[in-house]
């Protein structure tokens, strides 16, 4: 049985993708500002969320956008608040895996998900994540906004990287055609 990957873009709006690496992926989001304003408000909902999650569904491979880094986060202005809440995020996210012991987990950077989906060398600035959205309705991948569309193409990247045999799978060689 090919393994079950599970893939994460987390932000307050957490998109979310999993399913077996020669199959379909299901995507959905999470909202944590639904847990109201605050840091350790929304780390306690992303906790609620992942702790249910990985108890039900037990994915083989859990793979997450990695943070920016310190430096492209002061670049594009990012407030410390916000910087907080992502590296917090990505400890819970990383804890609650740990604790449902998925037997991996890991960080990929977006642009080298994208790229492996895309097939593009370099993805011109701006343009990724509609790129990765028309990629997702060509391969009949439902995917209700961008969050989503960053989580599935993780998830494409951690199934190429899990299974490579199934890699071909996630090209548009393979889509369902859309009627």
């Amino acid at each position: 049985m090919p393994l079950f990957i599970a893939a994460f873009d987390i932000a307050t709006q957490t998109g979310c993708a999993d399913g077996h690496a020669n199959g379909k992926p299901r995507a959905w989001t999470w909202n944590l500002a639904k847990a109201g304003k605050g840091r350790p408000h929304r780390l306690a909902y992303l906790r609620d969320y992942a702790d249910r999650y990985f108890a039900e569904t037990q994915p083989d491979c859990v793979f997450y956008e990695r943070g920016l880094g310190l430096a492209a986060a002061m670049e594009i202005g990012m407030s410390d608040d916000t910087m907080a809440l992502l590296r917090g995020a990505i400890g819970v996210l990383e804890a609650s895996a740990a604790k449902a012991k998925i037997p991996h987990i890991q960080p990929v950077g977006v642009q080298e998900a994208r790229r492996y989906l895309l097939g593009a060398g370099r993805i011109p600035k701006g343009e990724g994540k509609a790129l990765v959205r028309e990629r997702c309705r060509m391969m009949a991948w439902p995917v209700a906004n961008d969050d989503e569309a960053d989580a599935t193409c993780i998830w494409a990247y951690g199934c190429g990287q899990t299974s490579p045999a199934m890699a071909a799978m996630t090209t548009p060689l393979f889509a369902r055609r859309q009627g």
